[in-house]
């Protein structure tokens, strides 16, 4: 009998899962970007520097994200949206916490332009992940996810002006880090895919062999080798 391709179902089952880890993965990671700015006026007292050095804090990271998104392309092309989503959550753990053990207000404007540099690696592989699981409803699929932007803008102010009252600015930007250390297993939840491709002429034929009580079809079909989508 002739070898099947596998392919993947889209737009339902295991595809929502994803897109509930693109939502998650933008809820954390933008929610903490938008808290940056509740940190402003505590920064510009504990460091003792004007409102124009501590904008540059957010400025990097403003900077570094709009650097990196062609790199983070060329890698989810490269490696895939699972293993660039991971790997930028990582980055983006690794600065947020770095931040919160800033010595001096230069150090911290570096940490969070590697914070943001994460970041823009995941903000670019969800969506290719989002495209490999969504054919039909990609923009709703998109749409859902994105909405984790704005529900992370809102919930996360609150959050760190009560943890700066309760930790502190280290403490809480220490916690905040631990926060979207979800997005690593948002990023694992995207697992693997094999697309098979069919040529434009297939051939079948089936040969009926008589033998004694039964009948016997074997079926041949002509496919083109497996093709490995990314999301390794």
């Amino acid at each position: 009998m002739g070898r099947t391709n596998k392919i993947p179902r889209t737009d339902s089952g295991w595809a929502w899962v994803v897109d509930c880890g693109a939502f998650i993965a933008y809820f954390t990671s933008i929610g903490y970007v938008s808290s940056l700015s509740v940190y402003l006026t505590i920064w510009m007292d504990y460091f003792e520097a004007s409102a124009t050095t501590v904008g540059l804090v957010v400025s990097m990271g403003i900077l570094m994200r709009g650097l990196m998104s062609p790199l983070s392309g060329a890698l989810c092309t490269k490696l895939g949206p699972r293993v660039v989503t991971m790997v930028g959550g990582v980055i983006f753990v690794t600065g947020a916490v770095l931040s919160s053990l800033s010595p001096t207000i230069g150090f911290l404007i570096v940490s969070n332009g590697l914070t943001a540099s994460g970041g823009s690696m995941l903000y670019v592989a969800e969506v290719q992940a989002l495209g490999m699981y969504f054919k039909k409803r990609f923009a709703f699929a998109v749409g859902l996810a994105s909405a984790g932007i704005s529900t992370g803008q809102l919930a996360f102010p609150p959050l760190v002006t009560y943890l700066i009252e309760v930790y502190g600015w280290h403490g809480s930007m220490l916690i905040t880090a631990a926060i979207n250390m979800h997005i690593v297993a948002a990023g694992a939840l995207m697992r693997p895919m094999v697309r098979g491709k069919t040529t434009k002429k297939r051939r079948a034929h089936s040969v009926t062999k008589q033998n004694p009580g039964k009948n016997e079809t074997c079926s041949t079909d002509e496919t083109d080798p497996e093709d490995t989508m990314a999301g390794r």
